[in-house]
Parts: structure tokens; C-alpha cells; sequence
């Protein structure tokens, strides 16, 4: 749920949607239907005379399975991501399609703690993580015929210092310092700069190829 609640907000609890009307909790729809339409999100925001599509993977959907449930949760996280291209492909056959795969989380124990507490470890994330980076690639590389193109943003992210730093005082009678990778999910601004640069090379391939 969103931390602050305010009037017009509809929320999804438990697959049921509510509502906030005059600061109140009420029933919006006891039995949704989900869909991806991307001929409407275009519509809806008016988006013309588009010349490639990005599509940016975060990593929500898959950090929440581990290693008894990482392959199920793969699969199923892999047919919504075709349900999305075929989607996009209803409302554009030949429109580039570029697929940014997700970064991972860094290995650094500290900077896991921080984004996921004690929930489960940063090896069993970090697994998960891969399993899933090997699907997305068997899947979708070497589609340029196809019209679908891969950022490798996870290949080109500095692992250290393309996310926050912290330091530490190195103890009670020390006056030195320690450095610390203090995120592991979200980069800083080298980082997504970097990122950006990956999205940059592909997007100068397509405009050379068109």
C-alpha cells in the first residue's frame, strides 16, 4: 500500500481494489480484471509519432521467489513479459522493441541489508537473479530479426561504485574510515548514467540501421 493515503487512490489488497473517498476506505471492484493494453497506455497519454519502444526490467518481480520456487516464478514472470511484446506488437508490427535486462543485486551483505533486511539472504537473491538473467537471454537474444533489441545494462554497471557509498568509522578508538557499498538494488548517478550509455548504443544502432 502507498505510505500516505489520500482521497481518489485506488489500491490493490489481497486482489480486491478499494478506494479513498472523503478519507475513507471504500470498495472500488471485489473481483478485478488485470490486463496490458498498450494500445491504450499510448492513447491515454496521447504518445505519437513513437520510434522505438524501451522497455526498463526491475527486479520486483522476481526477488520475491527463492530457490524452491525460483523456476515456477521465472516462467510465469517470463509469460508476462511476452504477453507485454505481443501487446506492443498489436499496436505496432514493426516498431523496434528494446529490452533492458534487470541489475542485480550487488554482493555486498550490507548493502543487501539495507534494501531487504533479514527476508532472505543475498546468495538465494543473487541465484534467483541469474537463473532468471539466463532465461531472459535464451529467450531474447539474437531477435534483431524480429525487431527486438537487448541493452546490456547489467554488463556495463560498475558493481561498486555505480551504487551509493557509506562510511563507517572504523571503531571506538579509531578516528579512520571505512567505505561501504551502501545499496544494492537502485544505482547512484554514475550508475544510471551508465545505464543510460548502454540505452544510447542501442538506440545509435537502430537510427544506423534504419
Amino acid at each position: 500500500l502507498p505510505k500516505v493515503l489520500r482521497n481518489g487512490m485506488i489500491y490493490n489488497r489481497e486482489g480486491v481494489l478499494y478506494c479513498i473517498q472523503n478519507g475513507q476506505e471504500t470498495l472500488f471492484e471485489k473481483s478485478p480484471e488485470w490486463e496490458f493494453n498498450f494500445s491504450k497506455y499510448m492513447e491515454q497519454n496521447q504518445f505519437e509519432n513513437v520510434d522505438a519502444i524501451s522497455v526498463l526490467i526491475g527486479t520486483n518481480d522476481i526477488m520475491k521467489y527463492g530457490y524452491d520456487n525460483a523456476a515456477a516464478g521465472i516462467a510465469a514472470t517470463m509469460d508476462n513479459l511476452i504477453a507485454m511484446i505481443h501487446s506492443i506488437r498489436a499496436y505496432d508490427k514493426q516498431i523496434p522493441i528494446i529490452l533492458n535486462p534487470p541489475i542485480l543485486p550487488t554482493n555486498d551483505a550490507y548493502a543487501f541489508g539495507n534494501n531487504f533486511g533479514c527476508r532472505k539472504s543475498c546468495k538465494e537473491s543473487r541465484y534467483v537473479g541469474f537463473r532468471y538473467l539466463q532465461a531472459f537471454f535464451e529467450a531474447w537474444d539474437n531477435r534483431a530479426k524480429d525487431r527486438i533489441y537487448l541493452t546490456p545494462m547489467n554488463a556495463v554497471i560498475d558493481p561498486v561504485r555505480a551504487f551509493r557509498q557509506d562510511s563507517f568509522r572504523d571503531g571506538l578508538y579509531y578516528s579512520t574510515v571505512s567505505i561501504r557499498t551502501g545499496e544494492s538494488i537502485h544505482p547512484n548517478a554514475a550508475g544510471y548514467a551508465q545505464m543510460g550509455d548502454a540505452l544510447a548504443a542501442v538506440i545509435q544502432r537502430l537510427r544506423i540501421e534504419q
